[in-house]
């Protein structure tokens, strides 16, 4: 299980968890990224998938693919990495952190945090 942090430019971040890579290639190859990240899933990239040899590097070029017109894609890993994320100001940059999206996203799966954790 994973959190992704969508960072965008100019919009507010917000952020969905996964249970597996395989679930956010499955997501890119729906189309679920196409407008929000401005990364739709072309003939191009549906041949890159079909060429990898394993599910990470399929997870690969779907994360580079989504992640290619944000400020930053952010993947976060654990309920200890996600304290790491509010606590520390330039831990995956500061721009844009969308502290509120990780919070609910955490607690929906469990990493809950403390209140008191969240650094706006």
């Amino acid at each position: 299980m994973f959190i992704l942090v969508f960072r965008p430019h100019q919009r507010p971040a917000w952020a969905t968890h996964y249970d597996c890579e395989s679930d956010f290639v499955d997501a890119f190859l729906n189309d679920n990224f196409a407008r929000s990240c401005n990364a739709e899933c072309t003939g191009d990239d549906l041949d890159a998938l079909s060429a990898c040899e394993t599910d990470d590097d399929k997870y690969q070029v779907a994360f580079e693919r989504v992640g290619h017109d944000l400020s930053a894609l952010t993947r976060l890993d654990s309920a200890e990495e996600v304290g790491r994320y509010f606590i520390e100001n330039d831990y995956c940059g500061r721009h844009n952190k969308g502290h509120e999206a990780v919070e609910r996203e955490a607690r929906e799966i469990g990493w809950g945090c403390e209140e008191s954790e969240v650094v706006e």
